[in-house]
């Protein structure tokens, strides 16, 4: 890149350092956003795919509405720096959504190289409300795993992309009941003996919508419980 002051003579001259360079990349689109969802509170790690990846870029996320959404011009949530996420991709931090801005939950995110060209791919990230947890069936379960436990509450199937359910520091997938305000997961297995490294018998049950982040836990705790063998009946027989 040189610079003229006259239209003639531009600087650094041959005995000067050499010049700033000014790369030009080839066009990139984004053909993949994950997760899809997030919470209105923001601070979901959204990974973008693209078509290639440049580097070193100044690469940036954009988080906007588009004019078709509002009949206006384009509502910037906000632009933000993203990090490369390995082979062609970037990741960046989705902005927080207004209870205003929530009633247009489906908002397009785009990339750029340089900060201010951004692409033009259409990918929609959607924000959802929280979810409210109200009881859980049952309530406890064997620290060897495998109980089918029924959650109920409020928006569980709403905006969300991916489930989990969380009992403590252990995450298990949830699948789809029978009711709509309802989800069942299978309780994972727990590694270590109960009281063993601080391990407690009452657990907290926390829901994420998007594979990421985990609301509010349920009013009370899922209990594990220790195997428990019979040993020994008394009376052996009674009458038919």
């Amino acid at each position: 890149l040189w610079i003229s002051l006259n239209g003639q003579q531009f600087t650094p001259t041959e005995t000067a350092t050499a010049p700033l360079n000014f790369s030009v990349f080839d066009a990139v689109s984004v053909s993949a956003l994950s997760p899809t969802t997030g919470p209105a509170l923001g601070d979901a790690l959204v990974t973008l795919t693209l078509s290639e990846l440049a580097a070193p870029a100044n690469h940036t996320c954009r988080f906007a509405f588009s004019h078709a959404t509002h009949g206006g011009p384009i509502v910037v949530l906000a632009s933000v720096a993203a990090g490369a996420a390995g082979g062609p991709a970037v990741s960046c931090r989705a902005p927080a959504l207004s209870p205003r801005e929530l009633s247009f939950p489906k908002v397009p995110v785009e990339y750029s190289l340089n900060g201010q060209q951004y692409t033009s791919s259409g990918r929609e990230f959607t924000y959802f409300g929280p979810a409210a947890l109200a009881s859980c069936s049952p309530s406890s379960g064997p620290a060897a795993g495998g109980t089918r436990v029924t959650v109920r509450g409020t928006d569980l199937w709403g905006m969300g992309s991916e489930r989990l359910c969380s009992f403590g520091a252990l995450r298990a997938p949830a699948s789809k009941a029978a009711n709509v305000d309802e989800l069942v997961c299978a309780t994972p297995p727990v590694a270590a003996p109960l009281g063993a490294a601080g391990l407690p018998a009452l657990v907290p049950l926390r829901i994420a919508l998007n594979g990421q982040q985990f609301g509010p836990p349920l009013a009370y705790e899922f209990e594990l419980y220790e195997e428990v063998l019979i040993s020994a009946i008394s009376p052996a027989s009674g009458p038919a």
